[in-house]
Parts: structure tokens; C-alpha cells; sequence
């Protein structure tokens, strides 16, 4: 659901995810470990994503239609 969230939005929750994984880093299960790890990489993968298609449409290489 990482659709409706802006890049600035994404960049926070990527900070938040860091800054607890830090503050609890002791506490957490390897479980847990690897959840976050996952929603980290999930976070990554999106803003990555959204980079790569903005520098495209930059160099119209592809047009993006967006929605009302």
C-alpha cells in the first residue's frame, strides 16, 4: 500500500525504520530481525523505483500517465 505514500513520506518511514531497528536492535527476535529487514528493502525497492522512472521521464525515455 506503499502507493498513496509520497517520496517524502517513504524517505520517513525509512528514517523510522532505521531509528527503531537501532533503539531495539538488542530486543528483537530473529523474526523480527527479518521482518524489518524485508519492509526496509520493500521501502528501498520503491524509492529506487520511483528514482529510475523520474530520471527516464527526465530524459523522455518514457512518458508516465498519471491519474486524477
Amino acid at each position: 500500500q506503499l502507493k498513496g505514500f509520497t517520496e517524502e513520506k517513504l524517505t520517513s518511514l525509512q528514517y523510522e525504520l532505521d531509528m527503531f531497528r537501532e533503539d531495539f536492535d538488542d530486543f528483537l527476535t530473529p523474526e523480527h530481525v527479518e521482518w524489518f529487514n524485508q519492509l526496509y528493502d520493500i521501502v528501498a525497492s520503491e524509492l529506487d523505483a520511483r528514482w529510475l522512472l523520474k530520471k527516464l521521464e527526465e530524459r523522455h525515455i518514457v512518458k508516465i500517465e498519471r491519474g486524477a
